[in-house]
């Protein structure tokens, strides 16, 4: 069975093919040129953090209190990804009965 397509439908299934691919390109791309469209914040805490160095090979880490009464602790090793993230009850980082900024009722 031979199929014949002559030059105004190819010319057309062509151009067709060529704007369903720059759509799906272009949709998929939406996310990157928005600028951080995430979930709403309430602020950020730019305050520096304790970090700890260690020799090449293991972890690096780094601690900051959330001023909530949370010691919060992150692990990472070098440019890869953050392997852990901890919260611990820590009263030096403030009161454990303090209001957090977000929840019910806010």
């Amino acid at each position: 069975m031979t199929i014949a397509i002559n030059r105004k439908t190819g010319i057309i299934a062509a151009a067709a093919t060529a704007i369903i691919a720059a759509l799906l390109v272009l949709s998929g791309c939406a996310k990157f040129i928005e600028p951080f469209q995430d979930a709403p914040v309430s602020g950020h805490d730019v305050t520096p953090a304790r970090i700890l160095d260690q020799p090449d090979g293991f972890s690096n880490a780094a601690e900051k209190c959330d001023g909530y009464g949370h010691l919060v602790i992150t692990t990472y090793h070098g440019d890869k990804a953050y392997a852990a993230v901890t919260v611990i009850n820590d009263p030096r980082c403030g009161s454990l009965t303090t209001p957090l900024p977000f929840g019910p009722g806010r």
